[in-house]
């Protein structure tokens, strides 16, 4: 904007010793410029905002990291949940298409190591990858690879370092306990 505001009063301007006047100029404006950075008063006003400012963007990636980890915990919860739409005897089809339309979702919000954790688990679901695997085998691997998912969907919200391990996690089905029940 400076240039732009010194080339249209040098062509208006166009007479000899107009370099001089440009340079006194430029030379005022360094010169009050000087004045203003090296007043009190300044510092008094800059320091403060400059402080605000860095303090507002602390608050405001606060709450951006708040609302990230809300719907973290939202979708996590509607996943869990939908996973027992493959337990063995709650076998729920909308359930299942639930945990599908979360997995889908979680591209947006979970790391990598859990989106692959996903589809190793729906890998498993496979009627091709099932069929190579005896029913106990198939069953066992389900089992690891959702406790698997689970502990690093924990860990993928707050617990980085937790003393649970992966077996920690029941895959608890209450159609066989009442079974067992009088």
């Amino acid at each position: 904007v400076l240039y732009y505001e010194i080339g249209n009063f040098l062509i208006r301007n166009n007479r000899e010793g107009l370099s001089m006047r440009i340079d006194t100029f430029l030379k005022n404006i360094c010169d009050v410029m000087k004045k203003i950075i090296s007043s009190v008063d300044f510092w008094k006003i800059f320091i403060p905002a400059v402080v605000a400012i860095i303090v507002w963007g602390f608050q405001e990636n606060s709450k951006l990291q708040w609302e990230q980890y809300k719907r973290k915990e939202e979708r996590y919860v509607k996943l869990l949940s939908a996973a027992r739409g493959f337990y063995e005897g709650t076998e729920d089809v909308n359930k299942r298409l639930e945990f599908l339309k979360q997995v889908d979702l979680s591209w947006l919000y979970c790391p990598d190591d859990i989106i692959k954790k996903f589809y190793a688990f729906l890998e498993l679901m496979k009627p091709e990858v099932s069929s190579k695997y005896s029913k106990a085998e198939l069953k066992k691997r389900q089992k690891i690879c959702l406790q698997e998912l689970v502990l690093i969907m924990r860990k993928d919200l707050i617990f980085k370092k937790t003393n649970l391990q992966r077996e920690d996690f029941q895959v608890l089905n209450l159609k066989a306990n009442q079974n067992n029940q009088k």
